[in-house]
């Protein structure tokens, strides 16, 4: 998923969409799930629908993510 080929749009990757939600994260700190899904697919189109999960994935494995069940809500860890 991350490793680069000649076919990768830069602007719907994995890494784009990540930084997308790292940036939105920033501005309220916490979100609900379908909240975030909805700003990026505004921006990003169908694109979101098979890139959002990955990417949250990733931020996750890298720790800058928590995921709250009870009220489904990501929150950005500093």
């Amino acid at each position: 998923m991350l490793k680069p080929h000649k076919y990768l749009d830069l602007d719907h990757s994995v890494l784009r969409i990540s930084t997308r939600i790292l940036e939105e994260l920033m501005k309220m700190r916490k979100m609900e799930y379908i909240d975030l899904f909805n700003i990026l697919e505004k921006e990003f189109g169908d694109a979101t629908d098979e890139i959002f999960l990955p990417a949250i994935n990733f931020l996750y494995l890298l720790d800058k993510l928590d995921y709250s069940i009870q009220s489904d809500t990501l929150e950005l860890i500093p």
